[in-house]
């Protein structure tokens, strides 16, 4: 799964799985925003890094 879906979308599934008990191996590709809805931010884009929703100017 994707970062952004693993920290934003997919935490509840993720979460019932590790409360379960369930035995797996989960992998996480870190690619720093949502790329299949055109590269928008998501709570695990790093700050600084360039996405189509991220504010220009300084914060």
């Amino acid at each position: 799964a994707g970062d952004g879906g693993t920290a934003d979308i997919g935490i509840q599934a993720l979460s019932g799985m590790v409360e379960r008990g369930t035995k797996a191996i989960y992998v996480m590709y870190d690619n720093e925003a949502y790329m299949n809805t055109g590269i928008q931010r998501s709570s695990s884009t790093p700050s600084g890094a360039w996405t189509t929703t991220t504010q220009v100017g300084e914060v």
